[in-house]
């Protein structure tokens, strides 16, 4: 009895794949996966790699590493970024959503008791990026601070 499940099983999943009866989406084109992108703030500036990771029906979901410069009222420093990036929309405009964390290194600062510290990076915004074009722009609000608009561009490939 088991093998003839196993029997019907492995027909009918070559049956679909022979009439090609799954849903292909967007596969028919040429995602790139890779993106370089530049932020610039009000906080600081940041030079960004991005992989797409998961492609989504309607949205998509990547990870992205970063290094830069950032502004603080006691001073700057140097920073690092990982951050989870989701942009919801299917064609070229997009919600982005960032939730991730940047490591902050002062070279000089009254404030924290440290040189060195962990904070979060979370940001709300709108991205112009076609599926199978290669610009990206983006702008948007970092989240807590009161004048931190970021505006960005980039290029996939």
């Amino acid at each position: 009895m088991l093998l003839k499940i196993v029997i019907i099983a492995v027909l009918l999943s070559l049956m679909c794949v022979l009439i090609d009866a799954q849903e292909r989406g967007d596969s028919t084109l040429n995602i790139k996966r890779n993106y370089i992108i530049g932020n610039a703030s009000f906080e600081g500036v940041t030079l960004n790699y991005e992989r797409n990771i998961i492609q989504w029906s309607k949205s998509y979901t990547n990870m992205r590493i970063g290094f830069g410069l950032f502004n603080d009222l006691q001073g700057g420093g140097k920073q690092g970024l990982a951050t989870l990036v989701h942009l919801f929309g299917k064609k070229k405009s997009h919600l982005e959503l960032n939730l991730g964390i940047k490591y902050l290194v002062n070279s000089k600062n009254n404030l924290w008791p440290s040189s060195k510290y962990f904070y979060r990076d979370i940001f709300v915004g709108y991205r112009y990026e076609k599926p199978d074009g290669n610009l990206i722009f983006r702008i948007g609000y970092i989240y807590p601070h009161a004048a931190a608009i970021a505006i960005g561009l980039g290029f996939k490939f």
